[in-house]
């Protein structure tokens, strides 16, 4: 019987997500070999459409001005179904940034 291995990872709210969450992060629990898209997918179940909305264009591409770091380091959108996870990642998605 093969054991079912999990990893817990940090995800960190700002602004706008800070707003559909209500809190500053959480730590999600994941199957081994997780991808930056099932965490996605993970706040979507978690948080609704709110979220999803916020996350995805309709298309359910990730919305362009989204800018995701895992570990501090950017991830290029492509890679969201490749980048496993690993166990104590911290997980942040910065969004736009305001002109004016």
């Amino acid at each position: 019987m093969e054991e079912q291995y999990t990893i817990n990872v940090k995800v960190k709210y700002f602004a706008q997500m800070r707003d559909i969450t209500g809190k500053k992060e959480d730590i999600l629990n994941l199957t081994k070999g997780s991808t930056i898209h099932d965490v996605l997918n993970e706040l979507c179940k978690m948080f609704g459409d709110e979220m999803r909305k916020y996350l995805f264009k309709n298309d359910n591409q990730l919305r362009e001005e989204l800018q995701i770091l895992v570990n501090g380091l950017s991830i290029d959108s492509s890679t969201l179904h490749k980048k496993n996870l690993l166990n104590g990642d911290t997980i942040v998605i910065i969004p736009p940034v305001g002109g004016g």
